[in-house]
């Protein structure tokens, strides 16, 4: 909490401390797609809001991003030729 987080983010980071990176991570992509999930029943009387936009682009971005390291990481298993 002195670091300016949230009490939710705190216990986040206290619970993930223990875990390793493969736990963590899964933990975490769980986490934001059950949010996800759950914001489904709400999106549509929100559609057309410009802050919901705004935030459905960003976990768009977020989303690229994570799809774009797991590419270059299956292009860099692949044989040199």
């Amino acid at each position: 909490l002195r670091k300016g987080e949230t009490l939710q983010q705190a216990i986040q980071r206290i619970e993930e401390a223990d875990l390793d990176t493969k736990d963590r991570l899964l933990k975490r992509l769980r986490a934001g797609r059950n949010a996800l999930q759950a914001a489904e029943s709400d999106i549509a009387e929100h559609s057309d809001d410009s802050e919901v936009q705004d935030v459905l682009d960003e976990v768009r971005d977020a989303i690229d991003a994570l799809l774009s390291v797991r590419e270059d990481s299956d292009s860099s298993d692949e044989p040199q030729q």
